[in-house]
């Protein structure tokens, strides 16, 4: 289910994490790539603990949906997120493609510029990859 509102209690950025934790628990587990990216993309969004710990609380919760972002640049940002939450445990399950699917054209993202955001996210992780491989 997508969120089409916004909630006045939350931040965009406390938002925007929640929507990571609903993409990491779409297969039904999180792992320990998972957790660790959760970690990273919540430091890098200013958040702390507190707010991650409410964000798996909304993940694991029986009302756990996307929220999409109101305006073009936040929803693609939203989507190279939720790709790389999706290949974080190296393993694209059905429902997170579906999830990213159904995310990606509410938001009328889709052919070329959906193309182009998932090119960037891989191209940046490629060389995130061969970072890692020379240090």
């Amino acid at each position: 289910m997508l969120l089409l509102m916004s909630e006045p209690n939350y931040t965009q950025r406390q938002r925007q994490l929640r929507n990571i934790v609903v993409m990491a628990l779409a297969d039904g587990s999180i792992g320990g790539r998972e957790v660790a990216l959760l970690a990273d993309r919540c430091v890098e969004l200013g958040l702390g603990q507190a707010e991650l710990q409410a964000a798996l609380e909304f993940g694991l919760g029986d009302d756990a949906a996307l929220e999409l972002p109101p305006d073009e640049s936040t929803r693609e940002e939203m989507l190279a997120d939720l790709i790389e939450m999706m290949a974080a445990d190296g393993v694209l399950a059905e429902t997170e493609k579906r999830l990213f699917a159904l995310a990606a054209a509410h938001m009328n993202i889709v052919g070329e510029r959906l193309q182009e955001i998932i090119t960037s996210v891989v191209e940046k992780q490629s060389g995130h990859g061969r970072k890692d491989a020379s240090t």
